[in-house]
């Protein structure tokens, strides 16, 4: 998507409307290629940059080492297990 030489909002919108994109599409593209170039037009990831909500990898260890020694235990008696083994 050219850049250069788009001098106001109408430009930028018939440019959109050419490429078939959406004007929020569009901006986002334009600043993109403004920050980095054309290695800012390349696929990125949608992956979230962190999980607030992941449980604590002390947690994680705790019970993944509880299902090896007791491999037979159903989840609740696991849970204990582990959150014993946590605190």
């Amino acid at each position: 998507m050219p850049v250069e030489g788009v001098p106001n909002d109408e430009s930028k919108t018939a440019l959109c409307r050419e490429f078939g994109v959406s004007r929020q599409a569009g901006y986002k593209w334009i600043k993109r290629f403004k920050e980095s170039g054309y290695d800012g037009l390349e696929e990125q990831s949608r992956r979230p940059k962190t999980a607030p909500l992941s449980p604590a990898e002390d947690l994680v260890i705790s019970v993944l080492e509880a299902r090896d020694r007791h491999p037979t235990l159903g989840t609740t008696k696991a849970r204990s297990d582990a959150s014993s083994a946590v605190r």
